[in-house]
């Protein structure tokens, strides 16, 4: 193999490297390291009438409660161990537990 031949597949395992690490990284943001300590993640929000929202946390439920109770609270919300994970207008939603917030302002 030529000198060519060589930097071509160190540049393609390079880019092959970094490209996994932006895909599956758990990072939102690729380009976020560090993340806040007491965010809570959030995997959607969804706005209805009368100012109301529904926070969707995660759907998986083996999870430690605690956290997402305690935003919930904070928000002023409703804390769901089984809420769906659909937006509130959808005409199909799949039927699966996931930590839900519903807060009414």
């Amino acid at each position: 193999m030529g000198p060519k031949q060589v930097l071509f597949v160190f540049i393609a395992i390079i880019f092959a490297i970094v490209y996994v690490w932006f895909v599956f990284g758990e990072s939102e943001n690729p380009f976020v390291f560090f993340k806040e300590p007491d965010r809570v993640p959030v995997m959607a929000k969804y706005r209805g009438k009368l100012s109301y929202l529904k926070v969707v946390y995660t759907t998986n439920t083996n999870q430690a409660t605690a956290r997402f109770e305690n935003d919930c609270r904070l928000r002023k919300g409703r804390f769901n161990m089984c809420g769906n994970t659909c937006d509130l207008n959808a005409q199909t939603c799949t039927q699966v537990c996931a930590f839900t917030c519903e807060v009414i302002k």
